[in-house]
């Protein structure tokens, strides 16, 4: 087990710890635990340059988020985001966006609704980046 903050707990490796189970206690974070962690890792000087350099290429790179807040990311801006499931109904998104004018912004969301599909969960994800978004325009 590992635990990075007193909130994130990483008890697995994939693909088992998407197979959670209600009130488990393994594998937990909170949008706010997320958020802070994305925030030290790719804006703060806990990774070397090189490697926060690396990470945020690799984020950039993410091309499985096209659905979540990249189809409502407003034109001239820029993502890194990674997002996760579970066979749960869980459905989340770790990310930073940024553009010329806007410092970055770290952005996590976790959705849950049972008997949901995938690209229902994907759908409120994006709605909800369209009215964030929608602010700053």
């Amino acid at each position: 087990m590992v635990v990075i903050n007193n909130v994130l707990r990483s008890d697995r490796y994939e693909p088992e710890l998407t197979k959670n189970i209600e009130y488990d206690i393994r594998d937990t974070t909170t949008t706010d635990a997320m958020a802070l962690s994305l925030n030290k890792l790719l804006l703060q000087d806990v990774l070397s340059t090189e490697s926060r350099a690396q990470l945020k290429q690799w984020m950039m790179g993410n091309r499985v988020a096209d659905d979540l807040l990249r189809a409502s990311l407003p034109k001239g801006w820029s993502i890194a985001d990674r997002s996760g499931a579970s066979d749960y109904g869980v459905r989340g998104i770790i990310s930073m966006v940024w553009s010329e004018t806007q410092h970055p912004i770290v952005i996590t969301m976790y959705v849950r609704k049972e008997g949901s599909s995938i690209h229902e969960r994907d759908k409120v994800i994006a709605d909800i980046g369209s009215v964030i978004f929608g602010a700053y325009q």
